[in-house]
């Protein structure tokens, strides 16, 4: 697992589109101790405004390209995020929604890397520690304007301080898992290794108080292992339930990406906005289809939850919402998704879901994700 922490590193510095060259006299480049984010020291210091961790401070310094941000730093810059304004461990900025938007078509433009670049930069200034808008900010600098340029050689510099951080607390194995405030960080970090997870599991560890995602992945050879990333911030977000090792997130809203595999179990159903546990989020990667969607349901479920898939079709020309109830009562539901061409998140009718049977809601288009929430018994 060594190789894991090589291989992040590896990638900035080996592949053209996300690479910086290392700083020999930066002590931050040089040494990469695996040690855990101390979350109480770190929240202190950066709400410090007399300290030199002050997470203002340390966001100026950031998006300006400071080469001299130390290990303690970029730690600290990553790492105190969640006690910063508007964190949401489980929200796509609206900046990073424009930007796959734009490039997410055949035969992109050097002015579509170029305005993706700018939106990129916005997304990130609001919010420095999003490894995720770095990365992309990386790709849309090269491609808009190419090496040498003022633009890239910013872009990989920030890229590649987000990186050091989250790679110095960790291996990536249960007992040395990878720290991220974010689960979307995950994935970009094993998009960045190369490897595709196969599945997502939460896992509360309770020998060393690890509360991780873990993700069996494969490479392009096929080989296998697991990742582990630790989620206790993100976990905090929603406030966990008494008892933690039931690995279940009690709430009242969920936003699911596409390409995902879902089940909620509803507790005591007393009217709108009730709360419920997610019993499972994982990644699916194959295309939804109308046609048979009951296959999916083909093995028993856990009486008392509603399992659902949300993605695209084959030619991603439509989205799809596939559920089925194991419930004994039916149940309504609000859900919103995002408009693309709008940039705003707009409200969308659905069916909502009945006792053993299968719904399906079908949108035009590609939709990113959708927020299901005000789960309630039907009149």
């Amino acid at each position: 697992m060594k190789k894991i922490i090589l291989a992040i590193v590896a990638f900035v510095m080996l592949i053209p589109c996300v690479a910086t060259a290392q700083d020999a006299d930066s002590s931050a480049h040089n040494v990469l101790p695996s040690s855990a984010p101390t979350f109480d020291s770190i929240f202190s210091m950066v709400q410090n405004k007399k300290s030199r961790y002050y997470y203002p401070k340390l966001a100026k310094r950031f998006m300006r390209g400071d080469t001299t941000l130390d290990l303690q730093e970029l730690r600290c810059l990553y790492y105190g995020y969640p006690v910063q304004e508007n964190f949401n461990p489980y929200s796509r900025s609206a900046e990073l929604t424009t930007v796959n938007e734009i490039l997410n078509h055949e035969n992109v433009s050097v002015s579509d890397f170029k305005r993706a670049y700018k939106v990129a930069e916005k997304g990130l200034s609001k919010k420095p520690s999003d490894l995720t808008a770095a990365y992309w900010k990386v790709i849309a600098a090269y491609y808009g304007f190419g090496e040498g340029s003022k633009e890239l050689e910013r872009s990989r510099i920030q890229f590649d301080q987000l990186q050091i951080a989250t790679a110095s607390t960790g291996s990536g194995t249960a007992e040395s898992p990878f720290f991220v405030t974010s689960v979307g960080h995950s994935y970009t970090i094993m998009n960045i290794m190369g490897v595709q997870p196969q599945k997502q599991m939460l896992i509360y560890d309770t020998a060393l108080h690890f509360i991780c995602d873990a993700f069996p992945v494969v490479d392009e050879d096929n080989n296998e292992d697991t990742l582990y990333f630790e989620v206790s911030q993100c976990m905090k977000f929603w406030s966990m339930d008494e008892d933690v090792e039931s690995e279940k997130l009690k709430q009242k809203k969920v936003r699911i990406d596409a390409g995902q595999h879902f089940i909620l179990r509803p507790r005591s159903i007393k009217g709108k906005n009730s709360k419920f546990d997610i019993v499972l989020m994982e990644t699916y990667s194959k295309p939804l289809s109308i046609e048979s969607p009951d296959s999916l349901f083909a093995e028993p479920g856990e009486p008392g939850t509603i399992e659902g898939y949300f993605g695209h079709n084959a030619d991603t020309t439509q989205t799809l919402l596939i559920t089925k109830s194991r419930c004994d009562k039916a149940f309504d539901f609000d859900s919103e998704i995002y408009d693309y061409h709008a940039m705003k998140w707009q409200p969308t009718s659905n069916h909502g879901n009945w006792p053993e049977a299968v719904g399906v809601e079908i949108w035009p288009g590609r939709i990113s994700f959708i927020d299901i929430s005000n789960l309630r018994r039907k009149k």
